[in-house]
């Protein structure tokens, strides 16, 4: 499984508002349920991938645009219920 997806899939099983840990931790989860493996900078990486699929995010590739931040960047985010559409779910934070 792509790390994108194995994040995406994460952030959509954790559900609301979560600490980078969990977020960190369940894509781990993912990844070794489908039999890959743990990247050496884990957390770096998700990073990256949280970044690119943030419309408020200078990284932002303008593909998915899976949450916003609440509080600024790098703090909070959450559901963005404003709009509509299948690719919005529920994230929680990264710092």
């Amino acid at each position: 499984m792509k790390l994108w997806a194995a994040v995406e899939q994460a952030l959509e099983n954790l559900g609301g508002k979560v600490s980078p840990k969990d977020i960190f931790d369940k894509v781990l989860r993912v990844r070794v349920e489908h039999g890959d493996t743990k990247p050496i900078s884990l957390e770096g990486v998700v990073r990256k991938e949280l970044e690119y699929d943030s419309s408020v995010s200078s990284n932002w590739r303008g593909t998915r645009d899976l949450f916003f931040s609440v509080h600024g960047l790098g703090a909070d985010l959450e559901e963005d219920s404003s709009k509509a559409g299948p690719a919005k779910m529920p994230c929680g934070c990264y710092g």
